[in-house]
């Protein structure tokens, strides 16, 4: 019978950890944790000091600002584009053109066709019937899920995971 063993070893490598801060392990790791620790005779540089929260949401904030600025100026140059290019499409309409080069640039009108499901009911039972699930996206509606397991139903091969954000809320004034 064979027994898997998994050892870590630090002979190479230095952990410096600050005096109070057990870094997650236990108070009573041999050796302890009061004061800085290295673990081997590399000696691992301790970190700058640590930030305030009130200096990384000032900091967050302006840069939030400056996202917000350069996106209010980008919604308002994508009207100008989509104007533009309306009136190009108009153009080239009633020319009966499909390209336009200038020294400026070329305007291309091109179609592309995209499926619109009008009756989703009846789409299923057609997929279904014809064993045709390749002309489905795969993707799960997250709010109906979680709310039939949290009914106590189990959806096999589901799995929920959770993703940890930061949001962001300036101050007014």
């Amino acid at each position: 019978m064979q027994t898997d063993t998994n050892i870590n070893t630090f002979e190479d490598v230095s952990i410096s950890v600050p005096a109070g801060d057990t870094g997650g392990l236990p108070e009573s790791v041999p050796g302890g944790l009061g004061g800085d620790v290295v673990l081997s005779e590399h000696e691992v540089e301790s970190p700058a000091p640590r930030r305030s929260a009130g200096e990384i949401i000032r900091d967050l904030a302006e840069a939030q600002s400056r996202v917000d600025a350069l996106q209010a100026e980008m919604s308002e140059a994508k009207k100008e584009v989509e104007k533009y290019k309306a009136e190009i499409e108009e153009y080239m309409d009633v020319q009966g053109l499909t390209s336009v080069p200038t020294e400026y640039g070329k305007a291309v009108k091109s179609t592309r066709k995209k499926a619109v499901v009008k009756d989703w009911e009846e789409f299923y039972r057609w997929v279904i019937a014809n064993q045709m699930p390749d002309v489905l996206t795969k993707s799960v509606n997250t709010s109906a899920v979680m709310e039939v397991m949290e009914s106590g139903e189990h959806i096999p091969a589901v799995e929920i995971m959770e993703l940890d954000s930061i949001r962001f809320y300036k101050s007014k004034g």
